[in-house]
């Protein structure tokens, strides 16, 4: 089996645009790890993506995403979009909990 190079644009969601590419890695001894990567479009002339994911099956997991590629296309983007839901929730709550120091009025009952 021939090591694997694939890369898609556009790939959308509701959320964005991407560019995501598939690579298999090598390890060692015919091992190969499947790497998808995702990337955002940047606003600059020399640099057009910017990487914003990256994630991997291991060596031990490759042959079970044999063929399912698209499969494992989506799973990044997903992955990278939960990324941003958990951040910004993350935000969030700690804007929330300054803006509730700075509201107390100190008093420990």
């Amino acid at each position: 089996m021939e090591p694997v190079k694939l890369s898609k644009y556009p790939v959308t969601t509701i959320v964005g645009e991407y560019y995501v590419d598939l690579e298999d890695k090598y390890v060692t001894a015919r091992l190969y790890n499947l790497v998808a990567r995702v990337y955002v479009k940047r606003n600059s002339r020399f640099l057009k993506w910017k990487l914003v994911y990256r994630t991997h099956t291991g060596w031990d997991k490759r042959n079970e995403w044999t063929g399912r590629y698209v499969e494992f296309a989506k799973l990044a983007v997903r992955g990278y979009e939960q990324m941003m839901v958990n951040q910004l929730r993350s935000q969030q709550a700690h804007n929330d909990g300054i803006t509730q120091f700075e509201r107390w009025d100190g008093v420990v009952e």
